[in-house]
């Protein structure tokens, strides 16, 4: 802004950062994934690069907002895995 100050909110999703990866099974992410705008999940390097574009004179008209950044999952609506798809790609684990 005029102060120089730029402020906005970053609102992740499921982050598959490597401690997650050890805890989510490959199944369930390629459940995850079926459901979204991209082949694949959100990575830390997704978000990181999120921030250093925000911070960036290129983001100069980007200002108060609330940034999802989740692959498109929320963009899915009715059509995101449900706690039963969950449960049963478990399952066949």
């Amino acid at each position: 802004g005029r102060s120089g100050i730029n402020v906005n909110a970053i609102l992740p999703g499921l982050v598959l950062s490597p401690n997650a990866a050890l805890q989510f099974p490959p199944t369930l992410a390629a459940a995850v994934a079926r459901h979204q705008t991209t082949d694949r999940l959100t990575v830390p390097s997704d978000v990181a690069n999120l921030v250093v574009f925000l911070a960036s004179d290129e983001a100069i008209a980007i200002r108060g907002q609330a940034i999802c950044i989740d692959s498109g999952l929320s963009a899915q609506g009715s059509a995101s895995p449900t706690l039963a798809d969950a449960i049963a790609v478990m399952m066949r684990t």
